[in-house]
């Protein structure tokens, strides 16, 4: 793993060595036999097994069918390497802001991903160790490719191993991709919230409405106020827990649409932080997996092995010959054995694609009637520096007369953007006979009588005037 540049140099690493842990470990891991991965065989000590009504694989042991389960010890590496761990997991949405699918209490497969690598500074036996985790893994694949390829001799897939290279197109498999469980889930309690709303029709302009002041939407737009929410104190972190999400410094902004999903504690545990009168390692919270688990901690999984196989799909929908094969190792438990010293990698809320202008699926230009559309009412400061000259109100706003005002029309071109501003008021050339004076792209200055309240008084005072009159000469 590169070192951090600019800060402290992690010492960690050197004591591990220096200290006899890795020499330690290693001892261990043999000691569990056929319960670490580095230790068994495939197809001689687990198989694939197709359950029944499915097409997703799962891998049993081969003496007994029992489903395996097996010990995988690594270094967690940082981003750069494949590591994913934020409030958003692995969601990944491809489609543009338009048709953006935010997560919602539907969204059950959101997880956080662990990519483990060799130790830092391992020595011969522990970076042998670790090698010999990826040989049965590399086995699993070609067993079950040829076991497929028997019963469905021409169907072609896309794979997506459970393994990754450090350096791409080295042939290396140097990383192990572990996934975590879902991080967010609904309580039984709270049932489920995918029932849809009722209709509303629509209201009459001058209905009187009260505002909302508990909208989920707004809590979910709003930035994670992680300071706002009171953290579980000690006795409140067990397994299986639910949490509010805001307590994730990323959490928040437009990826989220949860109305009744929580966090989950999941087994995640710190053999370093156990105390003489603690039964056994302590919970981590998932708001402290961005400092616990962070580049460089020495870890291990109790995991399962899956393949998950689906249709492939065209930006339209439609199915390509191609099958899509994900290999994926679940982490069902995990022991942090050493801590490390490297930086925590900054984290904050995330913008989903296109939503700030910084994508290619940004959506086309707004309609002219758009573009184009401006209030005609004076801003607060245009009526008082108004009223202190001594004009009126309405003529100090667009530059025209004191007894009317102009107004500009934009006539859009063949491709419908508005055209460009003009000063209004401006004269124009009269169109010579027989030709059209409006052009794609110009401004047509249209003169309005509009007056102004000192034009509305005297008229006012006028009208009233006749009336006198005439009910005068009447009597």
């Amino acid at each position: 793993m590169s070192l951090p540049e600019g800060g402290p140099e992690p010492t960690v690493f050197e004591e591990r060595l220096t200290s006899g842990l890795y020499d330690e470990l290693v001892e261990s891991l043999q000691a569990m036999g056929n319960s670490a991965l580095g230790n068994v065989d495939c197809p001689n000590d687990f198989t694939r097994h197709q359950p029944q009504y499915s097409n997703n694989i799962e891998f049993r042991t081969s003496d007994g069918g029992l489903d395996f389960r097996t010990a995988i010890v690594g270094e967690v590496a940082g981003s750069l390497q494949g590591t994913v761990l934020r409030a958003i997991g692995n969601y990944y949405s491809s489609e543009p802001a338009m048709q953006f699918q935010p997560i919602n209490d539907s969204k059950k497969s959101v997880k956080d991903v662990l990519a483990l690598v060799t130790p830092t500074l391992a020595c011969n036996r522990l970076a042998n160790f670790f090698q010999n985790q990826t040989v049965p893994l590399r086995d699993a694949i070609e067993h079950e490719l040829a076991l497929e390829s028997r019963a469905v001799p021409y169907q072609e897939y896309i794979l997506r191993p459970w393994m990754r290279s450090i350096q791409e197109d080295s042939g290396q498999d140097d990383i192990i991709m572990v996934h975590m469980l879902p991080k967010y889930g609904v309580p039984a309690s709270a049932g489920t919230a995918t029932a849809s709303p009722a209709r509303r029709g629509k209201r009459k302009l001058d209905d009187v409405v009260q505002p909302s002041t508990n909208s989920p939407a707004v809590a979910a737009n709003s930035g994670s106020s992680e300071s706002s929410v009171c953290k579980p104190d000690a006795s409140q972190i067990r397994l299986g827990a639910y949490y509010d999400p805001r307590l994730l410094c990323d959490y928040g902004g437009d990826y989220f649409r949860q109305v009744k999903a929580m966090l989950v504690q999941l087994d995640v545990r710190d053999a370093t932080a156990r105390g003489p009168a603690d039964s056994e390692d302590p919970l981590v919270p998932p708001w402290d997996f961005y400092d616990r688990l962070r580049p460089g901690t020495l870890v291990l999984v109790d995991a399962s092995l899956h393949i998950f196989v689906m249709n492939d799909t065209d930006s339209k929908g439609a199915i390509r010959p191609k099958k899509r094969k994900i290999y994926q190792i679940n982490a069902h438990s995990i022991k942090i054995l050493a801590k490390s010293d490297f930086p925590i990698e900054e984290r904050k809320v995330l913008i989903p694609r296109g939503f700030d202008g910084s994508s290619s699926t940004v959506s086309a230009p707004p309609p002219a009637a758009f573009a184009s559309f401006s209030l005609k009412t004076p801003s607060k400061n245009d009526r008082d520096a108004a009223i202190s000259s001594g004009a009126s109100p309405s003529s100090s706003v667009r530059g025209g007369s004191s007894g009317s005002r102009s107004a500009s029309a934009r006539v859009p071109d063949s491709a419908g953007r508005p055209g460009s501003s003009v000063v209004a008021g401006s004269s124009q050339s009269a169109a010579p006979s027989g030709s059209s004076s409006l052009s794609q792209g110009s401004v047509v200055d249209i003169d309005v009588d509009v007056p102004d309240a000192d034009s509305v008084k005297s008229k006012r005072a006028c009208s009233a005037g006749k009336k006198i009159g005439a009910a005068s000469s009447s009597s």
